[in-house]
């Protein structure tokens, strides 16, 4: 289950991307807050269950970067480490004030703020939500950097970093999927298409013509 939640994330990252730039903003924003959620649970996880999970990796020769990787996660010393924990506990599923209220205070000292943004068919983006989201996330150090550019080079690192740590925790529970698989004697089988997908499938075509291409 923690495998697939992280690769459905990893999806949502990929297909973010819009037209836009507030929307393409607004996605790769809820993308990455909810995939580094996702990653914290997925590294408590690992290091609940490190002793059964580890053998089972290294049996189907993960890796030595990803077992460093995931050990530096399960200690919390990977770079990501804090920012994985603030989308978990002060950002993604809590709003903390203590993060969010010198965000918001900081912003208050401009002399005009972009509130919300819209398309040409009035759908609104919340813009100095996403400023402040963006803000809170990334480290402190990240906010007092002396200019734009090197701005956007720090937080271009700390995105690097999550990516690291996501690629990591995905491919240890890989790893240790397959590993328990050849334990346990399991063997491939290529089958067709269920009743179900068929059908599904079928629908999903239907849609695609009458909705997708006739716009």
């Amino acid at each position: 289950m923690a495998s697939n939640a992280l690769n459905a994330q990893l999806m949502a990252g990929v297909n973010a991307a819009a037209n836009n730039p507030g929307e393409r903003f607004r996605n790769v924003m809820g993308a990455l807050v909810t995939t580094a959620a996702v990653t914290t649970e997925a590294v408590r996880l690992a290091r609940e269950e490190l002793k059964v999970l580890r053998p089972l990796a290294i049996a189907t020769g993960v890796p030595p970067e990803v077992l460093e990787g995931v050990k530096q996660l399960c200690a919390g010393t990977h770079r990501a480490s804090p920012i994985l924990a603030r989308a978990r506990n002060q950002i993604g599923f809590h709003w903390d004030a203590d993060v969010i209220q010198p965000v918001v205070e900081d912003f208050g000292k401009n002399e005009s703020i972009i509130w919300v943004e819209s398309n040409a068919d009035d759908a609104p983006i919340h813009r100095l939500a996403l400023d402040v989201l963006a803000l809170a996330l990334l480290p402190p150090e990240v906010a007092k950097q002396p200019d734009e550019a090197a701005t956007q080079r720090a937080i271009a690192v700390a995105l690097d970093d999550v990516s690291s740590a996501m690629r990591f925790i995905t491919q240890f529970f890989t790893a240790a999927i397959y590993g328990y698989l050849r334990q346990s004697g399991a063997t491939r089988r290529d089958r067709k298409l269920s009743w179900f997908l068929r059908v599904s499938a079928w629908f999903q075509r239907l849609w695609r013509r009458w909705f997708c291409e006739r716009e």
